[in-house]
């Protein structure tokens, strides 16, 4: 007996231990994940690192402007006269490239690394850089780099390896300049086979030139066409000059630019007839245009001032005339002191873009996310221009003739990336106004990826609800009928039948939802919206109906009665929702009801009766609890068995008919005030709109079968986990089984209830493949039913095996599975606090 008694404790003292260290293991596995993810994305929201790489001296002439290569060694500056290939590291002037021409405009091609000058002798020339690396001899590279000049070229040494750096210079003649004309403005766009280039002369005239250029396929000979289209703009133009041009990116608007902060915006859609647009002044308050640049992709115009701002624009539209466009400011940056933009190097990598100033202040920015990247103060006396390198890792300072360059090496490996552009509005370039919006990628270099995580939370939450709208009612009253209604017998084939849904592979689901259950349903929408509908109904009706039966029959068919009600009353909705959703669409839809979700010009009273039904019966119930519960309690005095089922069924009609009436007077009042469901909804946008085969109410009835199990499951547990005596107590007191039911059994067994549901939450929260395979994908703001979505879950399993290891939208990704761990801890926490206050308030029992 002893040697028993050891044992059993033995056995205590180990299990004992065994719990302990399983569910401390446990909550550090949840807080490993959690540091883990937390780690991730910090480095998202850090500011840049800056350092000095180089301090040469140089004999370069005045610098107008310039280009660095990929890796910033070496750099081509233009003085207005000659261009110089300088190495960077040493100061040393690698090569000199007189032009032999005097020109009177120059412009610059940032994509194409090219410039073209317009010529006093009445040629447009353009000139092209490439910047090449060669490699002399591999090896291991050990140590630090050592440079020197050999036959133009930068030679770099690390250990055994040995690279040299060059640039290489082609030029070529486009078009002629019409005689005795001077180009006071010019710029260019050019493609693999034309080039669209548009120049202002002294005469006040814009002319515009499309250089086309063809190839013989059989003699491989290139033809050039040339043509040729102008605007006379002397009426808008006055003795001034203006000082910068520009064309956009669709070669669709010529922008002007005058010092004074005046602007004229040419339209060139139609390129044979060219229309002024907009003449109008910048800055209401005198400030100065002294630099100006387009951003990455020819769409924003960056403007330095004489005040130290920079300000972004872009054509917007026009609020009181949609087909207009407007020129607007949209973002402003500041230089850090209140003195002249000199210079504005644009990222050739994003959105990012580097300011120098008159006190030798460099301060970069990136545009969209508005976050401030480096600040940095140069040690040249004169800075004149501050480029930035196309790998975004170097800024090369140039400033006076025998100044010295100077070097700064860049780390910013999210400048994107602000709390703000990850759960704020943005507004991104060309748009009006601000939005939420992921698009991670495109197949455009331009291309200015959009990490906002508020459309995929907010397709995160919308697929929960609506598969818990589903899932909740089906589980829970599953649960109540095999615990408290249904026999031994039917009860375990009921609860194993069920949790063997349990077991399907959510992919099986997503499957089933995506090729069988969302083509099928595009067919029969309104059918199966008003199944959901007459199938309670029918349910009801029929549990009406057998109060009528005599008592002695209805006692002798007790243990068949909720199968017999079942099996009429399933196939009695499903016949009545087809048949009653035909005359709804007709009267209601105009005859089709997906083309009445977007065609706004028919009445939305149909969509408001069929979303606020459920309303209109919670008014209808209350009414009657209100004001007529005691007449109707009077009705039933002193009635026999059938006069009491009769009276209960014509009670039944009535207050459906008045639920059906107070609906449509509710819908009609809202329609009344012009408020339509399907667009302009605050917030929301729209409730129902645009048909989309792949759409939330699929995945929500699909989502709902993966979720019931669980919740079924857990409530039933639940209910037979409460005390036998207080079941008999109850009824011995004369209350029926389902009064027993609702007031003693499923106040006592809420916490659990509230537990399955909080369990059955997490399941849905976290599901990815039926997301995945029946949502969409779309991530879209919108509560339409009838629209996809993209939730967190399934955004990380389709993007994160293309995302580069720690690239920023590889961090963003695990950005995501924070917030998702976040929101089902949040949500778990505040559950698990009310199932405790349910168990306080049950436990009194």
């Amino acid at each position: 007996m002893m040697e028993k008694n050891l044992r059993r404790k033995l056995a205590d003292k180990i299990a004992r231990y065994l719990i302990t260290v399983g569910g401390i293991g446990t909550i550090l596995a949840v807080l490993l994940v959690f540091l883990f993810l937390l780690w991730t994305t910090i480095p998202l929201f850090k500011s840049g690192e800056v350092s000095q790489n180089s301090l040469a001296k140089s004999d370069l002439s005045d610098v107008r402007h310039g280009i660095v290569d990929e890796y910033g060694l070496i750099a081509a500056v233009f003085d207005g006269e000659a261009f110089e290939i300088v190495s960077l590291p040493t100061g040393d002037i690698m090569d000199k490239i007189s032009l032999n021409f005097k020109m009177t405009s120059f412009g610059y091609n940032e994509k194409k690394n090219s410039y073209i000058f317009a010529i006093e002798d009445g040629r447009i020339v353009e000139v092209d850089f490439e910047f090449k690396k060669d490699n002399i001899n591999q090896g291991l590279a050990e140590g630090k780099a050592r440079y020197s000049i050999k036959d133009g070229k930068l030679i770099e040494k690390i250990g055994e390896l040995e690279n040299s750096y060059y640039a290489e210079i082609t030029t070529k003649d486009l078009i002629k300049i019409p005689n005795g004309k001077k180009v006071i403005v010019i710029d260019e766009i050019r493609n693999d086979n034309d080039n669209f280039i548009v120049y202002l002369t002294d005469d006040k005239v814009l002319h515009l030139n499309e250089v086309k250029k063809k190839e013989n396929i059989l003699t491989g000979e290139i033809s050039t066409q040339v043509n040729e289209s102008n605007i006379d703009l002397k009426t808008v133009i006055n003795a001034t000059n203006p000082d910068y041009l520009k064309i956009n990116s669709s070669k669709t608007m010529v922008m002007i630019f005058f010092k004074d902060g005046r602007y004229l915006s040419i339209d060139t859609k139609n390129f044979e007839s060219p229309k002024i647009l907009e003449n109008k002044k910048l800055f209401s308050d005198g400030r100065e245009i002294t630099y100006l640049d387009f951003l990455i992709g020819r769409n924003t115009i960056l403007i330095g001032d004489n005040k130290g701002y920079v300000t972004a624009w872009w054509p917007t539209e026009d609020r009181l005339n949609k087909n207009n466009l407007i020129f607007s400011q949209i973002y402003s940056y500041y230089s850090g002191d209140e003195t002249p933009v000199v210079f504005i190097s644009p990222s050739k990598r994003d959105k990012s873009f580097v300011i120098l100033n008159k006190k030798n202040r460099i301060s970069m920015y990136h545009m969209t996310s508005g976050k401030h990247l480096v600040d940095i103060i140069t040690n040249l006396n004169n800075a004149k221009i501050a480029i930035l390198n196309q790998k975004n890792n170097k800024i090369a300072i140039f400033g006076n003739k025998g100044d010295k360059i100077e070097t700064y090496d860049l780390k910013i490996p999210h400048p994107e990336i602000t709390f703000r552009s990850v759960f704020g509005k943005i507004q991104y370039e060309l748009t009006s106004k601000p939005e939420y919006v992921w698009q991670s990628s495109s197949g455009s270099d331009d291309f200015e990826p959009k990490f906002s995580l508020i459309p995929l939370i907010f397709g995160t939450i919308k697929a929960t609800i609506v598969a818990m709208l589903f899932a909740i009612p089906v589980a829970i009253m599953a649960a109540i009928y095999t615990s408290e209604f249904a026999s031994k017998k039917i009860r375990s084939s009921i609860k194993s039948t069920i949790e063997i849904m349990a077991s399907l592979p959510s992919v099986v689901l997503g499957f089933i939802a995506a090729l069988i259950v969302s083509p099928f349903v595009e067919n029969v929408v309104l059918a199966t919206l008003f199944s959901f509908i007459m199938v309670p109904f029918s349910l009801i009706f029929m549990g009406h109906l057998v109060q009528l039966l005599p008592k002695e029959l209805l006692n002798s068919m007790d243990k068949y009665r909720v199968w017999i009600i079942l099996l009429v009353a399933l196939p009695l909705g499903l016949y009545l929702g087809v048949k009653i959703s035909v005359i709804v669409e007709k009267l209601l839809f105009y005859g089709d009801f997906k083309y009445w979700l977007h065609n706004y010009n028919y009445s939305p009273l149909g969509g408001w009766a069929l979303i606020l039904l459920p309303l209109g019966i919670g008014v209808t119930i209350y009414l009657y609890r209100r004001f007529f519960y005691d007449f109707y309690e009077s009705l039933l005095d002193n009635r026999s068995y059938h006069q009491a089922g009769v009276i209960e069924l014509v009670k039944f009609f009535v207050l459906t008919v008045c639920s059906v009436i107070i609906t449509f007077f509710i819908a009609f009042l809202i329609t009344k005030a012009g408020i339509d469901l399907r667009y302009d909804l605050p917030i929301i946008e729209s409730i129902m709109n645009t048909y989309v085969q792949r759409n939330a109410l699929v995945v929500g009835f699909i989502m709902g079968f993966a979720v019931i199990p669980i919740i079924y499951t857990v409530s039933e547990d639940a209910l037979n986990a409460v005390p036998e005596h207080l079941r008999s107590a109850s009824l011995a007191a004369g209350a029926t089984q389902w009064q027993t039911v609702i007031n003693i059994i499923l106040p006592v067994a809420m916490s659990g209830i509230f537990s399955a549901i909080m369990i059955g939450f997490g399941r849905a929260i976290g599901e990815t493949m039926i997301v995945l395979m029946a949502a969409g994908n779309t991530p879209i703001i919108d509560m339409n039913i009838f629209s996809g979505f993209r939730t967190l879950s399934a955004n990380i399993a389709v993007e994160l095996p293309e995302a580069v290891i720690n690239s920023t939208h590889y961090r963003i990704l695990y950005l995501a599975a924070l917030v998702l761990f976040l929101m089902t801890f949040v949500i778990n926490t505040f559950a698990e606090l009310i199932r405790i206050k349910y168990r306080k308030k049950s436990s009194q029992l």
